[in-house]
């Protein structure tokens, strides 16, 4: 994880701006954490896996490497 956000940070890549994550599991909702490298993040819940509907939505302003790599252990571990 810390590897792919260092790239993320380090490159300032237009074409390739964010990076995510999504756990979650077959039967239950799907959750999203999406890092950008512009300094904020978005957390989102589906439904379920095919993303049919979006019953949450957050953004997360201020998000430095250190931040990002907490909001996706975070969700990880949540999820186990």
């Amino acid at each position: 994880m810390r590897k792919a956000l260092e790239e993320l940070f380090l490159s300032a890549d237009d074409d390739h701006p964010d990076t995510w994550m999504e756990c979650g599991t077959e039967g239950g909702p799907l959750y999203c954490i999406s890092i950008y490298s512009s300094g904020y993040a978005i957390y989102k819940k589906y439904s379920d896996v095919d993303m049919t509907s979006e019953l949450e939505t957050k953004e997360v302003a201020n998000v430095d490497l250190n931040v990002a790599l907490d909001l996706w252990r975070n969700l990880a571990l949540d999820i186990r």
